[in-house]
């Protein structure tokens, strides 16, 4: 029975069918809705580029599913 659980409990923990996409080195300052200064950062994934807003810097990699 604790071997099942301990299973149940990584199966769980991990992610589904994540992958990561890396920073292409576009980015751009913008201003949210809130009126917040913040980073529309491009990724690749795939040879599939797309834009991510991020707060404070962007990062070299990020999870997408």
């Amino acid at each position: 029975m604790k071997k099942l659980i301990l299973a149940l409990a990584i199966i769980a923990a991990s992610p589904a069918h994540a992958a990561t996409a890396f920073f292409t080195g576009r980015q751009e300052m913008v201003t949210t809705v809130t009126y917040q200064q913040a980073w529309n950062c491009e990724y690749s994934y795939l040879g599939r580029n797309f834009w991510r807003i991020h707060r404070n810097y962007c990062p070299s990699s990020v999870e997408v599913q």
